[in-house]
């Protein structure tokens, strides 16, 4: 089974502005973050950071407004995952 198909079974929902669309969400410490966004970016988000993967053909851009059990989160960076020349996922860097 592809990654896409596992996520939009098992991810939770989220929206950006009226796109809907699902991924697995976990909480980025501030160390993880650090790999993502810049010290000053970590110690000005509020807790708690979190990390999701979405599927390949997700058009979620840095900068946008993800809204994820009611908290709205700004894309701090997006990540492609490949497999050799294959974009498998897309991880998102979220902070509120």
């Amino acid at each position: 089974m592809k990654l896409d198909a596992i996520l939009a079974r098992l991810g939770d929902s989220f929206t950006v502005g009226a796109t809907p669309g699902a991924g697995v969400f976990r909480i980025l410490s501030p160390g993880e973050a650090l790999s993502y966004l810049t010290q000053a970016e970590v110690d000005a988000a509020s807790r708690p950071m979190l990390l999701a993967t979405v599927p390949p053909d997700d058009a979620t851009a840095e900068g946008d407004t993800l809204t994820f059990h009611g908290v709205d989160y700004t894309v701090g960076k997006v990540v492609e995952r490949r497999l050799g020349a294959t974009l498998v996922a897309r991880e998102l860097a979220l902070v509120a």
